[in-house]
This record gives C-alpha cells, sequence and structure tokens, in this order.
C-alpha cells in the first residue's frame, strides 16, 4: 500500500493535517512525479529509459480508463473527479522527461531552475491548488516548489561517485535561495500551502546540517520525525 510506503517520510509530515482525501491525492500525485522524473535523473541506458518512460504512458492510458496498477495511481484514481485532466498532466510529464533523455544537464544553477519548471509547472500548479484552493500568490508558491526539487535532486545526488556529487558552493547556493525565498513568504500562505512548504522547510533544514558535515558524511542526512512533525505542525497552525 502506497500510505505504508510513505510513512515516516517528507511526504507524510508534508500531507498529515489534510482531511484523508486531500492527503492521499497530494501523496499520490507527488509519488508518481517523482517516480516519472526519476527515470531522467537516473544514469541508466536511453533504450532502458525509453522503456519505463513508455510503461508509464500506458499506465496514464489506463489511469484515465480507471485500470491503473502503479499503488500512487490507483490511490489517486479513488478521489479524482477529472481524471482526463490529470491523464493530460500526466502525458506531459511524461512527454517532457522524454525529451530530457540524453540531454547534458544544466550546470548552472539558473538553468537547473529553468529545467526543472518547464518539466513540472502544470503538475505543481495542480498540487498548490489540490493543497489550498485558488488562494495564494501561486507564482510564490511554485517557486519555493522548484528550488525544493533542486534541493531534492541535489541531496539525492550526494551518494554518487565523489567526481559526479555537487560541490559543497552548490549546496550551499541552493540552501541560500531556498531559505531567502521561504523569508518572504507570509504566514498566511505558509499556512495555505502547508504541503509544499514543509517538504521546503525540510529540505531546507537537511542542506544546512548536509553542508556543515560534507566533509564527514557525503549521504543525504536525514531529520528525526520529531523534527519533522514539528516542522508539520509549525508550518500549519502558525506559518
Amino acid at each position: 500500500m502506497l500510505d505504508d510506503a510513505i510513512a515516516g517520510t517528507d511526504l507524510y509530515y508534508a500531507s498529515l493535517y489534510y482531511p484523508t482525501h486531500i492527503r492521499e491525492s497530494l501523496c499520490a500525485l507527488e509519488v508518481a512525479r517523482r517516480a516519472i522524473t526519476a527515470i531522467q535523473q537516473k544514469k541508466i541506458d536511453h533504450s532502458v529509459a525509453n522503456i519505463k518512460l513508455s510503461w508509464w504512458w500506458d499506465e496514464v492510458d489506463r489511469y484515465r480508463s480507471n485500470k491503473p496498477r502503479h499503488p500512487a495511481l490507483r490511490q489517486l484514481r479513488k478521489y479524482d473527479a477529472l481524471p482526463e485532466v490529470i491523464g493530460v498532466e500526466l502525458h506531459a510529464l511524461v512527454e517532457k522527461v522524454q525529451t530530457q533523455i540524453g540531454q547534458q544537464p544544466s550546470t548552472d544553477q539558473h538553468g537547473r531552475l529553468e529545467d526543472i519548471q518547464s518539466i513540472n509547472e502544470p503538475i505543481f500548479r495542480h498540487i498548490a491548488q489540490l493543497s489550498a484552493g485558488e488562494e495564494g500568490d501561486h507564482d510564490l508558491v511554485l517557486k519555493v516548489a522548484y528550488l525544493n526539487e533542486m534541493a531534492n535532486q541535489l541531496l539525492s545526488s550526494l551518494s554518487e561517485p565523489q567526481s559526479m556529487a555537487p560541490p559543497t558552493n552548490t549546496l550551499t547556493s541552493v540552501r541560500l535561495d531556498l531559505s531567502s525565498t521561504l523569508s518572504i513568504c507570509s504566514r498566511t500562505l505558509r499556512r495555505g500551502q502547508t504541503f509544499f512548504f514543509t517538504l521546503a522547510l525540510i529540505n531546507s533544514r537537511v542542506l544546512e546540517i548536509t553542508t556543515k558535515n560534507f566533509i564527514r558524511n557525503r549521504n543525504r542526512l536525514e531529520l528525526l520525525p520529531i523534527t519533522k512533525l514539528w516542522i508539520s505542525w509549525r508550518t500549519r497552525f502558525w506559518g
């Protein structure tokens, strides 16, 4: 079950205070998005990547006809009254990831951010609406989401060989950008978009700890569950 797979993860704490139908939909959509975008990020053969993307294309077709196999899409379909909308967005996501296969990823931070935006914007907009309706500064929320995705990618790449792992100054730069963007967001906006902001605040803290211990520990660090719970509660009820 998907709930068992995300128990104790950042997604669990980011969605903790939502009603069940919204919480499960948010987690399911984000799990599917991460699974699709990870195909481009992993260092795998292009033919294998294309096979995986073809499977996802067929799986989205099955989602639209209410026959999905992936646990995330099965959970999402339970609550989705407009499967055609999500189906179009997921197909677009698969297509955009497909265009990135074989391309050299951007090395500068601005280029990385543009790549993330071009691939994820429709899905992130949908998640923003799902988590807080139409209210709030969605452009600022999306900027937080893009920076958080960049942080996620950098932290995940720490387990790669030293020659491929990001340098300390890149981690520091992303952390500062994420922190400065979070600092200009109002409490009302944070409370309204708890999902995105909890994920971003957790990653901001992980980046801070990671850069301080980068020489000794080149793996992604995890916060204690009580720390994640505190961040989630503070964001939801205080901002």
